[in-house]
């Protein structure tokens, strides 16, 4: 593929990125266009949710979870009392007891927090602004008896359910996986730690193309959109940017015809 990913408007991609478009392409705007700083106000459940991840992520390592700058920006956003951070290790520990935590933590762990890149060709690339897509998996098991690979995130807070399930953060990681790892298949897993409930979906070597053609399906419509319209649903309450939005009645995006290149 002769393209790289520097003739992209908005490479380097991320899921977030990609999501934050299909919420509210006005949204986008402001945030990948117009480059509107933001102001990120901390809560209890995103605090909640970190440091659950963090546990999970460093297998219960006191010295080395005080020692992440994550914990540090939880301690110094003094949200969570002594006791709601002794209870998040209550919540992780009641994981990994539970039936589908056995299921992951039984098994080799073959990574944790990896950092990911991925060219156009969707193979394992440096984590760089050269990047087309870059993300991370929280951790990859490995079930030795089937030589399947377990790429999985944690989740903490609402469950969803198997249909209502995105799948398309992990599916695309699986492609940077394929192209460095000798699996033949990959086990996408979604770990809902509250809930002590996994959603789980195989994804094949043979189905790669398909997975590719997916992916640039969802990237073109954002690569062609020069209007970014809103798109009003409840979530415009908690919107970093609804002050901008409120005052912007008159929003006109650029038609592609008046871009002067």
């Amino acid at each position: 593929m002769s393209l790289s990913a520097q003739a992209l408007r908005f490479a380097p991609y991320s899921a977030s990125k990609i999501n934050t478009w299909k919420q509210c392409p006005r949204k986008f705007n402001y945030s990948y266009v117009q480059k509107i700083p933001r102001e990120w106000e901390s809560s209890y459940a995103l605090d909640r949710g970190k440091l659950i991840h963090l546990i999970l992520e460093l297998n219960f390592d006191v010295a080395e979870i005080k020692k992440h700058r994550e914990f540090g920006k939880i301690v110094k956003n003094k949200i969570l009392t002594k006791e709601q951070i002794k209870d998040c290790f209550k919540v992780a520990k009641d994981f990994t007891e539970s039936k589908a935590g056995k299921s992951l933590f039984t098994r080799k762990q073959l990574f944790n927090e990896l950092e990911m890149g991925l060219d156009l060709n969707m193979e394992i690339t440096s984590y760089s602004e050269a990047a087309f897509l870059r993300g991370y998996i929280d951790v990859g098991f490995l079930d030795e008896k089937t030589d399947t690979l377990l790429l999985t995130d944690y989740k903490t807070g609402k469950y969803k359910t198997k249909d209502q399930q995105d799948w398309s953060q992990l599916l695309w990681y699986s492609l940077g996986i394929f192209s460095k790892m000798p699996f033949d298949k990959i086990m996408l897993v979604y770990a809902y730690v509250d809930h002590h409930k996994l959603n789980t979906r195989m994804v094949y070597r043979k189905d790669i193309e398909k997975y590719k053609k997916g992916l640039w399906d969802t990237i073109d419509p954002i690569e062609k959109d020069y209007n970014y319209q809103k798109k009003e649903t409840p979530l415009c309450n908690w919107c970093n940017y609804q002050d901008h939005c409120i005052a912007d009645t008159k929003f006109v995006g650029i038609n592609e015809e008046e871009i002067p290149f």
